[in-house]
């Protein structure tokens, strides 16, 4: 009995990818993903539907690295934790030092 890999070939793959990417560097996301973890044709098809590559850059906090000096500030600022509770208007009330 031959057994038959259930990886699938590069050219559905790829096949596959170009049709449900939107992009570049969605494409070589799945492409690089899919070589390094075997995906099958049916797992790569929930990845994508799943959106792995856009929840895959949002865990990403290292704008120093990736992004264009001009854009890095603004990154520090979207993923800076930062608490305003000035909507309870208790300002004047609760110190957390004393």
């Amino acid at each position: 009995m031959h057994y038959k890999s259930r990886t699938i070939g590069t050219r559905n793959s790829i096949r596959t990818i170009l049709k449900k990417c939107k992009d570049n560097q969605q494409r070589e996301f799945y492409i690089k993903a899919t070589k390094k973890f075997g995906w099958t044709k049916d797992v790569l098809i929930h990845q994508i539907e799943n959106e792995t590559f856009e929840k895959y850059l949002l865990k990403q906090t290292n704008p120093d690295q990736v992004l264009p000096e001009q854009q890095k500030k603004l990154a520090h600022l979207a993923i800076k934790d930062h608490y305003t509770f000035d909507f309870l208007n208790i300002n004047n009330l609760i110190s957390f030092y004393g």
